[in-house]
């Protein structure tokens, strides 16, 4: 597939998750993206668990941004658990199981949102427009926020809630941060890009470095022109991302299966 084929494949948007795909497996790339390969459903505990508590603040943060009366963080994960999709064998059980987790989780987020936090927007997407004189058509990137918030002082916090063990990584940090420094016109000095780490309970505040932001955005440059012109779509095994990929039962290049769950987002 030639450059221009490929980008028209991707109606000329690409993502965070999209370009660190490509940045970390090029063929996991092209199963994904390019050839839209379709797996089988697997059910996994910690997706789901991170999905309902996703959904559930987001309905409840909607609710705080337009003064709407606030339902229990309970009925939130009764309606959004029951609409999450379970084994078909033993999946109330599992949603019986889950369900104060995901709450636990729920409430964690809203103790560790600031005080003084004005709501902005909620799962709303931000995108810039990206031209490189490497490509033939601007590409439009955009990148979905969990929340964006304003302080007394008016720095603003955009903030992607993880129910894992880990923060985002530097490529959805720095796209993240782009889109709605660029959406929302605000200058890097009052913008703050913030990971909530639902599990341990840290309100993780990214240091805004001039250095790193420069050497990222070189990685995301090159990985998307990069991108455009691959033909070849080279796997890069490694154990850390074949693990979890979706793709690892079709791919020759994976190692062995060795675990039933994934992480959590």
């Amino acid at each position: 597939m030639g450059p221009s084929r490929t980008l028209e494949r991707l109606s000329y948007k690409l993502s965070p998750a999209s370009i660190n795909s490509y940045y970390r497996c090029p063929r996991k790339f092209q199963f994904r993206y390019i050839r839209n390969v379709k797996m089988p459903f697997r059910f996994s505990p910690a997706l789901a668990i991170g999905g309902v508590a996703h959904k559930a603040l987001a309905e409840i943060f909607r609710q705080r941004r337009d003064n709407v009366p606030e339902q229990t963080i309970e009925s939130h994960v009764d309606r959004y658990i029951r609409l999450e999709r379970y084994p078909q064998e033993n999946g109330d059980q599992l949603r019986l199981e889950h369900a104060p987790i995901v709450a636990s989780h729920v409430e964690q987020a809203l103790d560790l949102l600031p005080s003084d936090a004005i709501i902005l927007e909620v799962e709303r997407p931000f995108d810039f427009v990206f031209i490189n004189s490497q490509l033939s058509d601007p590409i439009s990137i955009e990148s979905r926020v969990d929340l964006v918030i304003r302080h007394g002082d008016g720095i603003v916090d955009h903030i992607d809630f993880k129910t894992g063990s880990q923060s985002g990584d530097i490529i959805q940090n720095f796209v993240s941060r782009v889109t709605v420094a660029n959406s929302l016109e605000i200058g890097g000095e009052k913008l703050r890009t913030v990971n909530v780490l639902t599990k341990t309970g840290e309100y993780q505040v990214i240091p805004a470095d001039r250095k790193q932001h420069a050497n990222t955005w070189e990685l995301v440059k090159d990985t998307i022109c990069r991108l455009s012109v691959d033909s070849e779509w080279t796997p890069r095994p490694e154990p850390a991302i074949c693990r979890w990929c979706d793709f690892r039962p079709i791919c020759k290049h994976a190692g062995p299966d060795t675990t039933d769950d994934y992480p959590a987002g």
